[in-house]
């Protein structure tokens, strides 16, 4: 177990802590990083590092083991039902990352975007630059920032809709004046002051994207680490936390399943107390430069994070095909047809975004029939009490709770 400064700190002398510093600094499995840090109100700034420890290479390898079990267990749900199931964790990342923040807004909301979005409609709704930009990392049209200016061009079209009007940029490409982090308990303590002036916010953020791009360390590593570094620079006066959540989400698609990058400001919002606890503990002058724990912390968040997906899958495949079964030796259903559209509004009822059902034209889009066929498939379904209708003008129908009561 790999033993952490900040532990330490208080347990042994100055001196034997200055050399447990040294040994873990000069370790053979140390990584030096090209950043330094510096405690707030601390004049020292210390090197960063981070230590290759084998629990720290078991989580990696525990990570990518169940990023392989998740795309097996993907194959085994029908591709509507995988959409909409990928749609349904992107409306939890999207509220998931307003919440870290404190930033109001309702998960319904969030559906209500997301499904407009995706229809095309003209209809403007609350979040709307922030529901846009993590649709457009869904369909891969993100690509990965190099430079500042697209750190900036990052933030001006995920967030041009959110940040009130005393928190706008007034420099070049950020912020032109200083940057307090605040404690999260309502106090008012500031427990971080960002990198200033400007031209230094600058210079820290593109070495930060030359070390994600180009360093040599595993990428799940070097997103950890980026990370910490985007919240330590913190170029913005307001929205660093949603920015940086959402560039890490950049860098986890291209290596990994899509529903670990539409998973992280969830998994970050579950485990809260962890995941800014890291921040404190390694921006503290008891860490001395030390992101090994904020490193080893992102990676639960993530393996954690992923547990929970696979737990879901299981659980809504199960119940899915449990259902399955029952439609398929259902007496009341008559022909091959009645079957389909019930497995329709199987998928639908465990695995969409929604509770809004499924429209008429969806079915006829689905099972390739006319509209006059599935109406008279959906007179049947009703007849039988298998479903019923929510809406009539358009014609929407879902499952009746009562059938699915096993």
């Amino acid at each position: 177990m790999y033993n952490y400064l900040h532990d330490s700190f208080h347990q042994i002398t100055q001196s034997e802590f200055e050399e447990e510093y040294k040994k873990k600094y000069n370790s053979q499995t140390t990584i030096y990083l090209p950043f330094e840090i510096r405690s707030l109100n601390y004049s020292e700034k210390f090197p960063a590092f981070l230590n290759i420890h084998i629990n720290l290479i078991n989580l990696l390898d525990e990570i990518y083991q169940q990023d392989q079990q998740i795309r097996k267990i993907m194959e085994l749900i029908p591709d509507v039902a995988q959409k909409d199931y990928i749609i349904g964790n992107l409306v939890d990342e999207l509220q998931s990352t307003n919440d870290l923040e404190g930033v109001r807004s309702t998960r319904a909301e969030m559906a209500e975007g997301t499904k407009l979005f995706i229809s095309k409609s003209p209809k403007t709704v609350r979040h709307q630059s922030l529901i846009r930009t993590y649709n457009k990392l869904l369909s891969g049209d993100i690509e990965i920032p190099k430079t500042s200016n697209d750190i900036r061009e990052i933030f001006d079209f995920l967030l041009q809709d959110s940040i009130e009007k005393e928190s706008l940029l007034d420099g070049t490409i950020f912020r032109k004046e200083g940057s307090e982090v605040l404690a999260n308990n309502g106090t008012g303590k500031v427990i971080h002051r960002g990198v200033s002036p400007e031209k230094e916010v600058i210079k820290e953020m593109d070495k930060l994207l030359d070390f994600l791009n180009n360093f040599h360390l595993p990428m799940l590593f070097k997103v950890s680490i980026a990370h910490y570094y985007f919240g330590y620079i913190h170029p913005f006066y307001d929205g660093n936390g949603r920015t940086s959540r959402f560039i890490s989400s950049i860098y986890l698609e291209q290596n990994f399943n899509i529903l670990i990058a539409l998973s992280l400001s969830k998994g970050c919002n579950e485990f809260k107390s962890q995941y800014l606890r890291a921040f404190d503990i390694t921006n503290s002058f008891k860490n001395k430069g030390d992101l090994t724990f904020f490193c080893e912390t992102f990676c639960k968040i993530i393996r954690n994070t992923q547990i929970n997906i696979l737990n879901d899958m299981k659980e809504k495949i199960h119940q899915m095909n449990t259902l399955k079964d029952f439609v398929r030796n259902d007496t009341n259903l008559d022909s091959e047809l009645e079957r389909r559209v019930m497995y329709v509004l199987v998928q639908n009822h465990f695995f969409n975004y929604t509770d809004e059902g499924v429209s008429r034209m969806e079915l006829v889009d689905f099972t390739q029939q006319s509209p006059y066929t599935i109406n008279k498939v959906l007179d049947k379904l009703i007849k039988v009490d298998a479903i019923e209708k929510i809406s009539s003008n358009p014609i929407v129908v879902h499952l009746k709770e009562s059938y699915f009561r096993l």
